[in-house]
């Protein structure tokens, strides 16, 4: 697995290296690297794979997914393990912390999702809507919701203030999912995209279809959503493109994206080029 690059936080720490400048990344090397312009410090976390990594938005904690199936949780300030948690029976892909930093959730190989309260590390809820691996996560920017996804194609809906509540749940594309995300301002529009190519805008409390789109070619790996502008996505795929969606004029669309849901449409869209 090559690095992951992530921005450590979105405030200034009182103490130790500075949050905003602070890049950490992850690899298969067993470890974590610190980094700022140049290594800042390389810390070996365990003798395992690291899969996953998330950082809170006060850039204290961080939060590292291991292939021993555990997740341990970081000091930024003295790089020292605070806990260990444990209880997936596989794989961990992926870690993310709740905006309001109260949570942490975790997706397995084993077919389940953890929420984790993160003063305790206790266990706050098991999510069992599945049937295989879950890849993707992501959680509504009021930290109420959160989406997951996985490679039986389906999305479910959860309540996080209402120990892991089911809320929704549907099968969404006819493969894998491999990216979820909310838009910040409207917690009930979820953005998935998937292996079979498409991009879908979906009503995330009822798993109403609003659009589908089409323009990638093979496998879509990841998807975000503008934190300032929720009507701008972004996307990138295996056909070595990123492109940039106005969703705008999606409410516009609907009527004719219901139509087409099964191949999807063509909505404007710029792609972006690398050299």
């Amino acid at each position: 697995m090559g690095n992951t690059l992530l921005p450590c936080g979105k405030q200034k720490s009182e103490n130790g290296p500075d949050a905003f400048n602070l890049i950490l990344s992850l690899s298969a090397d067993e470890t974590l690297d610190d980094q700022e312009g140049i290594a800042y410090r390389n810390n070996s976390v365990n003798p395992h794979p690291v899969w996953s990594v998330a950082v809170t938005s006060d850039g204290q904690q961080l939060a590292a997914a291991c292939a021993d199936n555990r997740i341990h949780l970081w000091c930024l300030l003295s790089f020292e393990i605070v806990i260990s948690l444990a209880g997936h029976g596989d794989v961990i892909w992926q870690v993310a912390y709740s905006p309001n930093d109260e949570f942490l959730l975790s997706c397995s190989a084993d077919g389940t999702c953890r929420l984790w309260e993160v003063a305790t590390g206790y266990p706050v809820a098991i999510t069992r809507g599945h049937s295989n691996w879950v890849w993707a996560i992501t959680w509504s920017g009021d930290s109420r919701y959160f989406a997951t996804g996985g490679t039986d194609s389906r999305i479910c809906v959860w309540e996080s203030t209402n120990n892991g509540m089911p809320i929704a749940s549907w099968l969404a594309h006819v493969k894998s999912i491999s990216s979820l995300g909310f838009s910040d301002r409207d917690a009930s529009r979820l953005v998935s995209v998937s292996n079979d190519s498409t991009i879908a805008v979906w009503d995330a409390l009822t798993g109403h279809l609003r659009c589908r789109l089409a323009g990638h070619v093979g496998n879509i790996t990841c998807v975000e959503v503008c934190p300032m502008n929720d009507n701008l996505i972004a996307t990138a795929g295996e056909d070595c493109s990123v492109r940039l969606w106005s969703l705008r004029d999606l409410a516009v669309d609907e009527a004719y994206a219901s139509r087409t849901s099964d191949r999807g449409y063509n909505m404007r869209h710029h792609i972006l080029k690398g050299p």
